[in-house]
């Protein structure tokens, strides 16, 4: 039998930790709430119902905490039982980190429709990966105990619950790195700056993650007796929520970037998003003084040009790989319009 220090560690500094990131993704989402109140119904629901998740796990954490240190104080045993954390650290945990990499899929599916294989293999990836978490918090709830769940579990689940995050986030910064750089490359310089910020953010969450996995796994193999990987693994979840947030209110702070690039600047990788309101009636300059420019994404893209008195006169018609129809409209003027 280990000592109390050995089992009660990892359970106290994954639980603060657990506290601090979901306190963070409280700001994150209150931040995407004022901030994009004209998102898709669609992005609201992924968004609102991530949270969901989070919120239910954080509450069974909470609960397992106040019967390891409140209600059994002092036992050894008491924090050698599992309780309900194979429910919200592998299940729950694998439902946000592949729900996280299905949204990533269909932006990649999105930027290049050529690219349907990788997004198909992310796919079918995270559903062996989910499989793979529910098997082995099953496992968990059977065993009862750290201990015995760390020996009766087969190896098949644990590597898929843990590699599975790690070899698809590697994926996904590749592959979005090198879609949005070509896309971006005949832009503008503020573009291009826009997109490799956003490139270094989805590497740096993604890396993030994909290291809490393997620190995970490896602390599952190597400490068998103990209950360490409880640490790491219980952040995952966490991990990939706040990561969403991050790429999604970032946005925020890419509109000047934007207002400042060509009107023919094709790069969107929230396509399912749509604009804010419109700016306030004093700040829209005079009809004879103002000029603007209209891109729509759809099957056919046209941008067109707001002269003197309002006359509209076709300028370029291309060809574009996204299947939404959304309007851009910029106009001329301090303020523009988020995405």
């Amino acid at each position: 039998m280990q000592s109390t220090s050995s089992f009660a560690t990892p359970l106290i500094l994954s639980a603060l930790v657990n506290m601090y990131l979901y306190g963070v993704l409280n700001v994150q989402v209150y931040i995407y709430y004022l901030s994009f109140p004209l998102d898709a119904l669609s992005l609201k629901l992924f968004v609102y119902g991530i949270f969901a998740n989070d919120t239910a796990s954080v509450i069974m954490n909470i609960y397992d905490i106040y019967h390891w240190f409140a209600k059994d104080f002092g036992s050894v045993s008491a924090l050698d039982q599992v309780m309900l954390s194979p429910v919200y650290v592998p299940m729950m945990g694998s439902i946000v980190a592949g729900s996280v990499q299905l949204f990533y899929s269909y932006r990649i599916f999105l930027l290049e429709r050529k690219a349907w294989p990788i997004s198909l293999f992310i796919v079918l990836v995270v559903l062996t990966q989910v499989m793979g978490a529910f098997w082995g918090g099953y496992v968990g709830l059977r065993a009862k105990q750290f201990s015995i769940a760390a020996k009766v579990t087969p190896l098949a689940p644990a590597l898929i619950t843990f590699i599975a995050p790690a070899v698809i986030d590697t994926l996904i910064v590749i592959t979005m790195a090198y879609l949005l750089r070509r896309e971006s490359s005949s832009s503008g310089r503020d573009m291009r700056v826009s997109v490799i910020r956003i490139v270094q953010l989805i590497a740096e969450t993604n890396l993030l993650s994909t290291c809490i996995a393997l620190i995970s796994i490896i602390l599952f193999l190597a400490c068998k007796d103990a209950n360490y990987f409880t640490f790491p693994s219980l952040l995952l979840g966490r991990i990939y929520s706040n990561s969403l947030l991050l790429i999604l209110n970032n946005r925020q702070f890419l509109e000047i970037n934007l207002q400042n690039s060509p009107p023919s600047m094709n790069v969107d990788i929230f396509p399912m998003t749509t604009r804010r309101g419109r700016p306030p009636t004093d700040e829209i300059p005079d009809q004879s003084q103002r000029e603007s420019h209209e891109i729509r994404i759809g099957s056919n893209t046209s941008v067109h040009t707001e002269g003197h008195g309002g006359d509209d006169r076709k300028r370029n018609r291309s060809r574009t790989s996204f299947s939404e129809s959304t309007t851009w409209r910029t106009n001329l003027n301090p303020r523009v319009e988020t995405l």
